[in-house]
């Protein structure tokens, strides 16, 4: 307002500017009811609510407005019902109202029904006069709109594993699935996995990230590189013969030949010279004789 009123001089009331601001709104925007074009009037006769997903995938809702819905649960203020008990009954204090706020308020049935023994053994006058009021529309644990609550709520007490159930059986598919796959390493943190059906995916556990690579069939080869010839390498072989034992390293010694016929180092079979004892049979170990390997 102060602003119109300094830019162009104008002068006027909250009401008005308030007004304008709608109508721009509306002019930019569009009627917010018009999205609502299967409504019997404004806004009327529909149930509007926001809902999300639990750790379960299934739908939680967070928050919901009555507009006139003639399907809706019928509930009776227990702000109020607990002040026409005051009024009825003078004992109305203490044990009494806290058993009174204890069963309106317990989410489950067995705690309703054991605060309204504690309500019938002090006042069964009270007990009744509840109990004609009808629990369904005054007990949080009987009411229709809070009993899908309730019910999820005993559900989710009876999972016993960590992840709600859809997910944990997500986790144990892919688990299983795993087993049946080998992955290689491509580098420090690159796996190339294959999957059942022939196909290769490659896995980055640092980027947590996997990619397909693909058959050779679907790549999509540039015309330059398909056109491209490649040659051997330019190289030219070594003179003499090649070498059958390799290039020691830098300080290392090299392990001389042993002949374990006669256990001695640096020949064979060929090249021994050395005396080898002949296998003598027990009943003869007293003629003993020695020959060379030629012999």
């Amino acid at each position: 307002m102060r602003d119109m009123q300094a830019e162009f001089g104008m002068s006027f009331n909250y009401l008005r500017a308030w007004r304008g601001k709608e109508a721009a709104l509306t002019s930019l925007r569009g009627d917010d009811a018009e999205s609502y074009n299967a409504l019997k009037a404004k806004f009327g006769g529909m149930l509007l609510e926001a809902c999300g997903h639990d750790a379960n995938g299934c739908i939680f809702p967070l928050a919901f407005a009555n507009l006139v819905y003639p399907d809706a649960a019928f509930g009776i203020c227990v702000q109020h019902l607990a002040a026409n008990l005051k009024t009825r009954y003078k004992d109305f204090k203490g044990p009494l109202k806290t058993y009174f706020d204890d069963a309106s308020r317990s989410y489950l049935l067995s705690e309703h029904h054991r605060h309204m023994e504690s309500i019938c053994s002090r006042n069964p006058d009270m007990h009744r006069y509840l109990v004609q009021a009808d629990p369904i529309k005054w007990s949080r644990a009987y009411f229709n709109g809070r009993r899908w609550f309730v019910e999820r709520r005993e559900e989710a007490l009876k999972i016993t594993p960590k992840l709600a159930p859809k997910a944990e059986k997500f986790v144990c598919t892919n688990f299983s699935l795993g087993l049946t796959v080998m992955p290689r390493p491509t580098d420090q943190f690159e796996y190339a996995v294959t999957s059942n059906d022939g196909q290769i995916w490659i896995v980055d556990m640092s980027e947590m990230t996997f990619h397909p690579i693909g058959s050779a069939e679907g790549w999509d080869v540039p015309e330059e590189v398909i056109s491209q010839i490649v040659n051997h390498p330019n190289t030219k072989r070594g003179p003499g013969r090649p070498r059958v034992r390799r290039i020691l390293s830098q300080g290392e010694e090299h392990e001389p030949i042993r002949y374990g016929r006669c256990n001695g180092y640096g020949h064979n079979r060929q090249t021994c010279t050395n005396l080898v004892p002949l296998q003598v049979h027990p009943t003869t170990r007293s003629q003993q004789s020695f020959t060379t390997p030629s012999s």
